[in-house]
């Protein structure tokens, strides 16, 4: 089974995707957190995390990055998505930066499609 949790405050986005992906995959166990914390029990055993940064609340890209950090800690082999605005290029760049340095496994904008954003889900 596969667990993908969503971190984000898009709530709209996230049951979109959320049924999207009920549809296409009965073996994917999915969770939604609006608030950003590390728990070690809710990561030791996850496959898959996206992570939205926010433009508007504490949760922008250093807090986010430092999470993916405490996260990796409890889990070195999950596989982290970042969501960010296709505006913001200091966003861009830190995010970039941690793509190429491993941290983590890909990204996509916020303008991303459902369909899109499932695929990269599913195969990251």
């Amino acid at each position: 089974m596969l667990e993908i949790v969503f971190l984000m405050q898009r709530r709209a986005v996230f049951e979109g995707l959320a049924k999207h992906l009920k549809v296409d995959s009965k073996n994917t166990l999915i969770e939604h957190y609006e608030v950003f914390e590390v728990n070690a029990n809710e990561y030791k055993d996850l496959d898959v995390i996206l992570i939205e940064i926010s433009e508007t609340s504490k949760y922008d890209v250093i807090y986010c990055l430092d999470l993916v950090k405490m996260i990796k800690v409890y889990n070195s082999n999950v596989k982290i998505l970042l969501m960010c605005s296709e505006h913001d290029e200091e966003s861009i760049n830190l995010v970039l930066h941690a793509q190429k340095s491993k941290l983590i496994d890909d990204f996509v904008f916020y303008d991303v499609s459902l369909d899109y954003l499932a695929i990269k889900l599913l195969t990251v």
